[in-house]
């Protein structure tokens, strides 16, 4: 028994990125709480932090090791603290204390503490606002 072809009688909808003209944004989503830490005290301050002048290398450094973050997914800007570039590389792991300052610094001890002042800034800035303030 022979089959045939069924026919269409209209084309088939284009799928691809580069048949229906639409991208994904190249950069991620400003939100205010990244905007804000622009110009902020880096609140991590590790050994060998240098903000730059007038704090212009802060940046918010989202803090994946709790979970909340995946493959290209980043953790809620609730959890993340301002920090310098030197401190971010150094959270993040792409550069590492020298063995004798390894043993003296407890990482967790400045997440800790730089959790609590950036929140602080934030809620003087009124990015975060908490329930029951105005």
């Amino acid at each position: 028994m022979k089959r045939t072809p069924i026919a269409r009688k209209t084309p088939m909808k284009a799928t691809t990125i580069r048949a229906s003209g639409k991208r994904k944004a190249s950069r991620p989503k400003m939100t205010p709480a990244r905007v804000n830490a622009k110009g902020q005290p880096c609140t991590l301050q590790l050994p060998g932090c240098y903000p730059g002048p007038d704090n212009e290398q802060v940046q918010l450094c989202h803090l994946r090791m709790f979970g909340g973050g995946g493959t290209g997914l980043k953790p809620h800007d609730a959890e993340a603290i301002f920090g310098c570039t030197h401190c971010h590389d150094l959270i993040d792991g792409r550069r590492h204390l020298i063995p004798e300052l390894r043993e003296q610094v407890s990482f967790f001890e400045h997440i800790a503490w730089a959790l609590i002042r950036t929140g602080r800034l934030q809620r003087e800035a009124g990015v975060s606002i908490w329930k029951g303030e105005k």
